[in-house]
């Protein structure tokens, strides 16, 4: 497994924690009825693995929030990185993506999404802020950990290997709203 395989875990996770809707969801502002959310950066991250190398990659992020004309949530998160390549995660109101616990709620004029891994300490937050008309957003990214232990976090495709969080640094953030339901046929 190299690190770029986990580095992938965590850019998912972290637009699950963006796109997925849990629980404790409110209800949708309704000037984002039938609009679609697109969220994007980069994260360099520097992690070790179980045999103790260092590994650093730098990774792009592209998710999706479409809320539907009642309120709805449907999402999707890519996570691209070089010559490893990309994966594309996809999920409906309330799922979690696998054994993740993710979170997303409005609160005021902004979308809080976080996100902790099952197994490891490792979490993601993000936080998308829409200007008054919800014409416009912009989002902020950290990730971190959830409780007391390491920031780490299961690799793409390793069930059960785990990679701890040295240091990660965001760039290009990027936030846009337009009109339409992506996951139509057509689109």
């Amino acid at each position: 497994m190299n690190f770029q395989k986990f580095a992938g875990a965590a850019v998912i996770a972290a637009a699950a924690c963006t796109l997925s809707g849990g629980a404790a969801q409110a209800a949708a502002p309704k000037q984002l009825y039938n609009r679609t959310v697109k969220a994007s950066w980069t994260v360099n991250l520097v992690t070790k693995a179980p045999d103790g190398r260092v590994h650093n990659v730098a990774m792009s992020v592209n998710g999706i929030v479409y809320v539907s004309s009642a309120g709805r949530l449907f999402v999707a998160g890519t996570r691209s990185v070089g010559r490893v390549g990309s994966e594309t995660k996809m999920a409906g109101p309330g799922q979690n993506y696998g054994a993740t616990k993710s979170n997303v709620s409005f609160q005021g004029n902004r979308i809080i999404g976080s996100f902790s891994s099952a197994q490891g300490g490792g979490a993601v937050q993000v936080v998308m802020t829409f200007d008054p008309s919800y014409a416009n957003c912009n989002v902020n990214v950290v990730y971190g950990r959830s409780g007391k232990g390491k920031a780490s976090y299961e690799g793409v495709n390793e069930k059960g290997v785990m990679y701890e969080m040295q240091s990660y640094s965001i760039a290009n953030q990027s936030c846009s709203i337009v009109d339409g339901n992506p996951f139509a046929a057509g689109s």
